[in-house]
């Protein structure tokens, strides 16, 4: 197995064959793994520079992601989509698309006309559906200098056109992962960033158009990533201080951190 972990200004470290390595350079943000491409490594570092590597990162070279010089996210996201091989999204200011394993991009329709002010902000999460490969969410940050709320937009038609559907979901804390349950693609999960005791996770089970919040017994602690549990419908969140995991029914969320440092 192999796994790749930005590890901010020490680059990213990797695992493979058994042992880690230190690959890339700069601060080492998000990064993507194939199966379907045994040797490719694509990740990034601060504000939106991205490498691949096609030899497990013995060397590297720097893809243009962001062919319209848009703003990008001091950790910008990436995400593959892993039913159709050499697809991937970055999220700058809009959706960037790749179909060569990140070796070119271009921009998905533009989500300018849909934001609530008429400003923009970095996109700071993004998830595409393992159930529906059309179906593509992405999260903008919050800007409290600019005055811009966070806002959560979608896709159903692979980037075609995107819908605001931030709706009754708080728009005033930092988003910081958006999960799309696996098998269902109208069930969408969002973390959240901030001190706000009451709002840590939230869900909606009807495509955006309504979200329940599932923050529950969490503690008042930023949550950095969302992901589900592969193979169940349980949930795993990583907080500033502790990872928690919650049941497919529970409405308790679990302190899974022990034996982490």
């Amino acid at each position: 197995g192999k796994l790749i972990a930005g590890a901010q200004d020490n680059a990213s470290m990797f695992y493979n064959a058994g042992s880690w390595s230190t690959i890339f350079g700069g601060d080492g943000m998000d990064n993507c793994l194939f199966p379907t491409s045994a040797n490719v490594v694509f990740g990034g570092s601060q504000y939106g520079n991205f490498y691949k590597s096609t030899n497990n990162g013995g060397s590297s070279f720097g893809p243009n992601t962001n062919p319209n010089s848009e703003a990008a996210e001091w950790v910008t996201p990436v995400v593959a989509d892993y039913n159709n091989p050499g697809v991937m999204y970055i999220g700058n200011e809009n959706v960037m698309k790749s179909t060569n394993y990140g070796d070119t991009w271009s921009p998905l329709a533009s989500i300018y006309s849909n934001t609530l002010t008429g400003e923009n902000s970095e996109i700071s999460a993004l998830a595409v559906s393992n159930s529906n490969s059309q179906v593509i969410y992405a999260a903008r940050r919050v800007r409290y200098e600019y005055g811009i709320n966070g806002i959560v937009f979608k896709t159903i038609n692979g980037g075609t056109s995107f819908t605001n559907v931030t709706n009754n979901l708080p728009d005033s804390l930092y988003y910081t992962g958006i999960e799309i349950n696996a098998s269902n693609a109208n069930i969408v999960y969002v973390s959240m960033a901030g001190f706000a005791a009451a709002d840590k996770v939230y869900t909606t089970i009807n495509g955006g158009t309504t979200w329940q919040n599932m923050t529950y017994n969490l503690p008042n602690l930023p949550v950095n990533c969302i992901k589900q549990i592969p193979g169940t419908n349980d949930l795993m969140v990583a907080c500033d201080v502790g990872v928690y995991t919650l049941s497919a029914g529970s409405t308790t969320w679990v302190n899974n951190s022990f034996g982490l440092p």
